[in-house]
């Protein structure tokens, strides 16, 4: 062998263990991006989901100011402004973290919200709410149960 051929063949060796090297190197490296990805998006997933805890927890103190200072200029209704609001937190607080809440519960969330504003506005307007359509839904409903019942 020749003085040449022996440095090529070094060079080659040096060559191929500088590239399997870096193979491995590029594949650790790969596997820790992995795991900082699904770590990642496992953290942004976490940070969402707190979010929307936390809004769903926060309530907002203007509102409630709000409320409470027309539930005071107006205290001959007091009793039943408290009522309607306490009844909306619990709504809140309680019913809304179902997956799924009845129409009727939803109904009465509105209209426990409509009667606190009727209070803050009273002076100015008057609000009437119709609930006819409600005793159409709770009649449609006990019919459908009563299908259900008798078909099985």
């Amino acid at each position: 062998m020749t003085e040449l051929s022996i440095i090529l063949l070094v060079i080659t060796g040096v060559a191929a263990i500088v590239i399997i090297w870096l193979y491995l190197l590029m594949k650790r490296h790969l596997k820790v991006r992995r795991q900082l990805e699904s770590r990642f998006v496992e953290m942004e997933n976490r940070m969402n989901t707190l979010q929307l805890q936390t809004l769903e927890a926060r309530l907002n103190p203007h509102l409630f100011k709000n409320i409470l200072n027309s539930i005071q200029s107006h205290a001959y209704q007091t009793y039943f402004a408290m009522d309607k609001l306490s009844n909306v937190l619990d709504y809140i607080l309680y019913e809304s973290q179902n997956r799924f809440v009845s129409p009727r519960e939803e109904i009465d969330f509105a209209l426990n919200l409509i009667e606190i504003n009727k209070i803050k506005i009273s002076p100015l307007f008057s609000i009437t709410v119709k609930k006819r359509w409600m005793r159409w839904m709770r009649c449609t409903m006990k019919r459908s149960w009563r299908r259900s019942y008798l078909s099985t």
